[in-house]
């Protein structure tokens, strides 16, 4: 392995650093920086560390030399070899994503290089991943075009090098955005990719990502790199986000859909036992929503109606994978996301988020007033605090309001095909079940505890 490696020499009983010049791209470098004492005493040890260096973050400690200056002659020049002792790295606390970004004005060209990431968080249940990186391009909140990279093998630390480009005008530089999503393959032919951490690059984020955003705009047909910590998420939430996303996608883009819809919601309205309900369902405008990046209502809005008519958008999909006269891919898309209603962690889910996000929408209302004071706004944010802390007691009733929702009453995790694993000689598989998790445990832990 080669890198650009520098040394830094620390006087121990002075506190006082030295560093060396780079050398770059060797594994034998030839340091001969000169120093003197410092504060007029020699210093009685030296320590040196020797750093892979990085000049888009933090260098990578490679090792370190301890000797005591008592055992040599330091009244003139020697020559001193020291063994480097491999330190172990401390545990980091970030995984991040290092990219570029570039933009052709003259073609209207987005470039984004996948450059490396490095220390990946490896899921609970698995001793390896097989990461690759998604990559949309956002404008005005939706996601207009996606690209993905190759995956790497087995890697907590993956370098691709690979370059995705995207047609993005100019006018529309100030309202985009990418997402970048590491994700993991796996090794499951059928199911979703388990998502490791994200991160959106835009004008209206802050910090790192907002510069490199306008740092790219400012520096045309030059690529401008930094590293981005990735941010986790659960996975059950942004599938139940995505899945929202999904229905309001699907129903919208053919207003045959929509109708067979609002259809379902009909019959729903005829049954019932008054005459009005018939005089009024004509005026029913039922829709699902769309998720919004911007407004708290649009999320609150789109887990209530589809709490409120699960029921009805789940007839509608049925009849759409049962209609022969409707194209493959439509039926296939139907099927897909009726797959995904037929779950128990989505319908709790549903009503969880639905829930939450309607006090959190409630609360952000008010604090939108503008004859509201400080006093109303602390008050209101103690109020939700101790309104989120008092959730964490309430998975219980979540779950019997989902099973009451959903036609399914058990989880994903608890009836799906178990793998047998090959025992080897001298292996038994005494206690290995019951140290796993089931369903409505890792539900527990890993996703309601996690998001609230």
């Amino acid at each position: 392995m080669t890198g650009d490696d520098d040394l830094e020499s620390d006087f121990l009983n002075d506190d006082q650093t030295i560093q060396a010049v780079v050398e770059t791209e060797t594994l034998e470098n030839s340091v001969t920086e000169e120093s003197e004492d410092i504060g007029g005493e020699k210093s009685s040890s030296v320590g040196s560390d020797v750093f892979d260096y990085d000049r888009f973050s933090r260098n990578d400690v490679v090792g370190e030399v301890r000797m005591s200056m008592d055992e040599f002659d330091v009244t003139s020049s020697i020559e001193v070899w020291g063994e480097i002792t491999k330190n172990k790295k401390p545990p980091e606390e970030l995984q991040e994503v290092l990219l570029s970004l570039s933009y052709l004005p003259s073609a209207e060209r987005l470039t984004v290089v996948l450059l490396k990431a490095r220390n990946l968080f490896l899921p609970q249940d698995k001793d390896n991943i097989d990461p690759f990186v998604k990559v949309y391009l956002v404008v005005n909140g939706k996601r207009v075009k996606k690209k993905k990279s190759a995956a790497r093998k087995g890697t907590i630390n993956p370098v691709w090098n690979e370059a995705l480009t995207f047609s993005l005008s100019s006018c529309n530089l100030n309202n985009a955005a990418i997402e970048v999503c590491v994700m993991d393959q796996g090794n499951d032919l059928i199911g979703t990719n388990p998502l490791i951490g994200g991160c959106l690059i835009g004008p209206k984020e802050s910090g790192a990502e907002k510069d490199h955003w306008i740092d790219m705009t400012q520096s045309p047909r030059k690529a401008v790199a930094c590293w981005h910590t990735l941010r986790c998420s659960s996975q059950e939430a942004c599938s139940f986000f995505s899945l929202l996303q999904e229905l309001y996608n699907f129903f919208t883009a053919s207003t045959q859909h929509c109708k067979l819809l609002q259809i379902h919601f009909t019959v729903k309205c005829l049954s019932t036992t008054r005459w009005s309900a018939r005089a009024d369902v004509l005026q029913i405008h039922f829709t699902v929503k769309c998720l919004s990046t911007t407004r708290w209502s649009a999320r609150a809005d789109a887990c209530k109606n589809v709490h409120e008519s699960w029921n009805e958008i789940h007839g509608a999909l049925v009849s759409i994978e049962n209609d022969t006269q409707q194209k493959r891919t439509v039926i296939c898309e139907a099927k897909g996301i009726h797959m995904k209603m037929e779950r128990l962690e989505t319908a709790f889910m549903t009503v969880f988020w639905g829930f939450l996000q309607d006090h959190m929408n409630s609360t952000n209302k008010k604090l939108q007033s503008v004859e509201i004071d400080t006093t109303i706004v602390i008050e209101l944010y103690d109020v939700l605090i101790h309104f989120i802390g008092e959730t964490r007691a309430n998975f219980d009733n979540f779950e019997n309001t989902a099973k009451n929702l959903s036609l399914v009453q058990e989880y994903e995790k608890d009836f799906r095909r178990k793998r047998n694993h090959k025992l080897l000689s001298g292996e038994t598989n005494t206690g290995e079940v019951s140290q796993l998790m089931n369903g409505r445990e890792t539900l527990r832990i890993t996703t309601f505890f996690g998001n609230n």
